[in-house]
């Protein structure tokens, strides 16, 4: 099963299994990835695949940003 605690967290999910999602929105945007794990607002809102852990605001979306020398919040 799936886990979900905070507003919009796994709001989207479908067929996604076992999936953890703990923050505002987080995991918000999964369909169909399984075995992810995302804690923090907005933690993997927009990932696709499984097997994926993030932790923190925004997280993995700020540390790519910040690698691609990008203004981040």
């Amino acid at each position: 099963g799936n886990s979900a605690v905070g507003h919009g967290a796994m709001i989207a999910n479908g067929s996604g299994r076992s999936n953890t999602a703990l923050g505002t929105y987080a995991l918000a945007d999964n369909l169909e990835g399984s075995f992810n794990v995302a804690v923090g607002s907005n933690a993997l809102v927009t990932i696709e695949g499984n097997n994926n852990t993030a932790l923190g605001y925004r997280a993995p979306l700020e540390y790519r940003r910040q690698q691609a020398g990008m203004q981040t919040d």
